[in-house]
């Protein structure tokens, strides 16, 4: 399973959700936006995904934000 973890910079949402892949033991790509990452390019994976952040990815596929990180760690 490949896991993409889109996020902000001081965004409680998205640190919680980086958190709780790491203590889960996930492995998973984090891409920051303004780390070298740009809204541009997260639009060209799913405009859909820039409505919240964090926006998870699992096998190149848009599947929500917080909520569903902590549905992906629950099924595991």
């Amino acid at each position: 399973m490949n896991i993409v973890l889109w996020t902000r910079d001081n965004d409680a949402y998205c640190q919680e959700a980086v958190q709780h892949l790491q203590k889960a033991g996930k492995t998973f790509t984090e891409k920051r936006l303004g780390n070298g990452y740009t809204v541009d390019q997260l639009i060209a994976e799913d405009a859909n995904a820039t409505s919240q952040m964090p926006a998870l990815f699992i096998d190149g596929k848009y599947v929500g934000g917080l909520r569903e990180v902590h549905g992906l760690i629950r099924n595991s």
